[in-house]
């Protein structure tokens, strides 16, 4: 850890997110018609505490990859707000890019299973081992 991440007590927030959107305008189709715009985060609030970890899980094109560049500050958003407590970003986050069928419980039966299963994981993945199964 650098000395700069020490501003931040163990448990104090170090992300604030707060109402943040991004839209994109995509190209014309005709002339005749408005350009089309693509919302891909809409009010997206959250804090990310000191030692926590966060995982963005989600469908192709959802939004988590412009939640991210909006939270690394590589995009501006339309509406909102990301705050960082820490000290350098380029020093102190790191960002994991995985391919989902090795980054999730393979007893889930990725991808097709659906939300409430994935819910019953990540309850499992908060008991002890053994104790509790997809």
């Amino acid at each position: 850890m650098s000395p700069a991440s020490h501003d931040v007590p163990p448990g104090g927030v170090l992300f604030e997110v707060q109402g943040l959107a991004r839209a994109y305008r995509l190209p014309r189709t005709s002339l005749l018609r408005p350009p089309r715009v693509l919302t891909a985060v809409r009010d997206v609030s959250f804090e990310l505490r000191s030692g926590e970890t966060l995982g963005l899980v989600g469908e192709s094109g959802s939004g988590k990859t412009t939640l991210l560049r909006l939270m690394l500050g590589l995009e501006q958003p339309d509406a909102g707000k990301v705050v960082y407590h820490g000290g350098s970003l380029r020093r102190e986050v790191q960002v994991v890019f995985q391919d989902p069928a090795s980054a999730l419980d393979p007893r889930c039966g990725w991808p097709t299973s659906s939300w409430s299963r994935f819910a019953s994981c990540a309850s499992a993945a908060t008991t002890p081992p053994g104790s509790q199964s997809c």
